[in-house]
């Protein structure tokens, strides 16, 4: 399949730093695609980059083969969500959502208007400002006003950060669920592991201005190439240069059959969690291992002899380095 959209060696170099070194990636059409990394890993140099907020210092950005760099932003037909949504305080959500097709095309579409206001249940707010609005409501007035340009490729910067915790998981599926009905390629920029599991068909995890690993969520959680992308997936206990997941890692009182592999530990803290146990335990080696537990398994009490085990496809093997 060809790349839809296409950074080739992208290079952001700045007085002091080096933002991108070389960054490659192909964006499908269609796809929600995140870009996942720590701060400062040159994510959302990438997305400033695609949406033509600044210029690279080497490389090529192309749009069905077309090259976008050096272009102005209001002639890529890319849309973008900011973090802080940044509506107008002083225009009502109707002229919100319809400010781009005035900028663009001297007046606005009704029909198109119409189908965003309804496709994002914002047909009784149409007369409120932003101060009337809560998080969630804003962040679908934002995203009503970039799909009425019809854009090529949607661009969001931490589209769930300013929402409370309660009511990220309910907008997680609401954007997928978007995305899917209205088929335009989205490109996220997230440092939360979870959010980019859960939204991206594919995700660029980014690294010191290079991509550390591409692939499907599954992959990168399961089969991560190096130790840097299985720590900054979620939490892996580290045993001889082996990785296990916590919810792979077993514990039993009773030895597990031959043939598994299993080491002695002692217990040294076992937490309730509501949806399962977790167990903190001392291999007799001195290392440390954390597992999640069913909760119907039974309790473990401080100080309990127990039997840590895994099944050998749950291991974890990275490049070294």
């Amino acid at each position: 399949m060809s790349a839809h959209l296409e950074l080739r060696d992208l290079v952001k170099q700045y007085a002091k730093h080096t933002a991108l070194d070389g960054l490659s990636l192909e964006i499908r059409e269609g796809e929600f695609f995140g870009l996942l990394g720590p701060s400062g890993c040159g994510k959302t140099t990438t997305l400033r980059l695609i949406a033509g907020f600044e210029q690279p210092t080497r490389g090529e950005i192309l749009l069905r083969g077309t090259r976008l760099d050096g272009l102005p932003p209001y002639r890529r037909n890319v849309s973008t969500v900011f973090q802080n949504y940044a509506l107008f305080p002083h225009l009502t959500v109707r002229e919100n959502i319809e400010f781009g097709l005035r900028y663009r095309n001297g007046g606005s579409s009704r029909r198109a208007v119409e189908e965003c206001v309804e496709m994002l249940a914002l047909g009784g707010k149409l007369d409120r400002y932003p101060r009337e609005l809560s998080g969630g409501e804003k962040q679908r007035v934002a995203l009503a006003r970039s799909l009425v340009l019809r854009p090529e490729v949607l661009l969001l910067d931490e589209p769930l950060s300013a929402l409370d915790p309660n009511l990220r998981k309910q907008v997680r599926t609401e954007l997928r669920a978007l995305q899917r009905r209205v088929g335009i390629t989205f490109v996220f920029v997230t440092h939360d592991r979870e959010e980019a599991l859960s939204l991206s068909d594919r995700i660029a995890l980014l690294h010191s201005g290079r991509c550390e690993q591409l692939g499907a969520p599954h992959e990168l959680y399961l089969r991560p190439r190096t130790r840097f992308a299985a720590s900054f997936l979620g939490p892996v206990n580290w045993i001889g240069g082996m990785g296990l997941r916590p919810e792979a890692t077993r514990v039993s009182a009773q030895a597990p059959p031959p043939g598994q592999p299993a080491l002695s530990a002692r217990v040294r803290a076992a937490l309730f969690l509501g949806n399962c146990l977790q167990v903190e335990a001392e291999l007799d080696n001195g290392e440390r291992v954390l597992a999640e537990v069913s909760r119907f398994n039974g309790a473990y009490q401080t100080g309990q002899r127990v039997y840590i085990s895994w099944r050998p496809e749950d291991e974890i093997r990275v490049a070294e380095g």
